[in-house]
């Protein structure tokens, strides 16, 4: 593949994104060493949310995290914000600080034994990745997670190899080592990475198993400060990307204390478009907050994440929360569709709770769905819950794609001599 050279932009963003997670690092240092490791999850794509500009008057100071995210209430030392770094006109030859030696692995090409050298690993691991041997490459990944910090420079230095495939086992390597100087290294990467880039997405998948509070409120904090709308658009993609409690807690205290009425808006959005499910009971403590913005987005991200319990703690809340019903109304996830249709088929269920679960199903799909609910209409005593279930299946029956008929097609032309 093409080697991609390290442009004046890429040396400059990356070395900013490292200097403003330095004073995070040494906030780390003075509560503990302890490393954040970090859970693999499913990948993936980044939002695509539109940007507008920034209000450039707006300061924002930052405040130096703690590694379990608490705020120490001590004002970090001001940094030069990533954008205007990346508007900038200097140079650095050595953004990474750090290159992988030409360590050549076993003639026959497998990985070398027994070895806990990271350099080494690193060259085992790129001749893996050239041959495509998979199994090879979670077992190298396995023994460097091992290493911790130990393998951060090794690993780091492999975000400059110029390919694609290795680059990306490098930002997902520091993500599930998760030492910060390591994450802050993957970041820098990020934020290089041509947004319109086939690879973006690979990327942003790989980050996706960062689950570390300092990251998160990183992300949140500095997207109050963003002042291009570049900038901005990649923040987004990062916090949509990452996932877990952490990722919400960040958004929450954004949105509760935000630099300025934007990154408040940014923050509820990032909320409402949550998407695991391992944030379902930060989202659902968020139902409970005074903040009416926060509530009806973390409604709305329930309904993103689409599953049993989710579903379920919206129908709780449905009777007395509208937010709740119309985002019950609006879970589209096909895999929410049989405790969706257990819902429409429990008469103990009220009528604001059913017909909220009709109307989701109206927007789904698949033969089961019409057949449950013509059995239920035909059966239901509940006139308005009735008429809801004719109105889906009118939307089902219109929403059904029609197979062609053959025989009543238009006939060919036939073309003249």
């Amino acid at each position: 593949m093409k080697k991609h050279d390290v442009t004046t932009r890429e040396a400059l963003l990356c070395a900013a994104c490292v200097a403003t997670l330095g004073a995070l690092l040494f906030a780390v240092m003075r509560g503990g060493n302890e490393t954040a490791q970090t859970k693999s999850v499913p990948p993936t794509n980044g939002g695509n949310i539109a940007a507008t500009p920034r209000d450039q008057h707006v300061g924002h100071q930052s405040v130096a995290m703690s590694w379990d995210g608490g705020l120490r209430g001590v004002q970090a030392q001001a940094v030069a914000p990533v954008e205007d770094i990346h508007h900038a006109h200097q140079s650095s030859t050595e953004p990474f600080g750090f290159e992988t030696p030409a360590t050549e692995a076993t003639a026959s090409g497998a990985p070398t034994p027994n070895t806990n050298d990271p350099v080494t690993l690193c060259a085992d691991l790129r001749a893996a990745i050239a041959a495509g041997r998979g199994g090879d490459i979670s077992s190298i990944r396995a023994r460097l997670v091992a290493l911790g910090p130990n393998a951060v420079p090794a690993v780091s230095g492999l975000l400059r190899s110029g390919t694609e495939s290795v680059e990306i086992e490098s930002v997902r390597l520091l993500v599930q080592i998760g030492d910060t100087q390591g994450l802050a290294l993957a970041l820098g990467k990020l934020l290089t990475v041509p947004r319109e880039s086939p690879a973006y997405g690979l990327f942003l998948a790989a980050f996706a198993d960062n689950r570390s509070p300092v990251v998160a409120r990183w992300l949140t904090d500095t997207l109050g400060k963003a002042q291009y709308a570049d900038t901005r658009e990649r923040l987004l993609d990062l916090i949509y990307a990452m996932r877990g409690p952490a990722a919400v807690a960040a958004l929450e205290e954004a949105a509760l204390k935000p630099a300025d009425q934007m990154h408040a808006q940014d923050s509820i959005d990032s909320i409402a478009t949550r998407h695991d499910p391992s944030e379902t009971d930060e989202l659902a403590a968020l139902l409970g907050s005074e903040h009416q913005g926060i509530r009806e987005a973390a409604a709305l991200g329930l309904a993103e994440v689409g599953s049993d319990a989710a579903c379920q703690v919206l129908a709780a809340r449905a009777d007395t929360d509208p937010a709740c019903a119309n985002a019950l109304a609006a879970v589209s996830t096909s895999y929410a569709q049989e405790t969706l249709l257990a819902m429409v088929t429990d008469r103990t269920r009220t009528e604001t709770v059913r017909t909220a679960a009709i109307q989701s199903l109206a927007g789904q799909s698949g033969g089961r769905v019409e057949t449950i609910l013509a059995n239920a209409c035909a059966q239901e005593q509940n006139l308005a819950v009735a008429a809801e279930m004719q109105a889906a299946l009118a939307a089902l029956a219109t929403a059904r794609p029609q197979p062609v008929n053959v025989d009543s097609a238009a006939p060919m032309i036939e073309t003249c001599d």
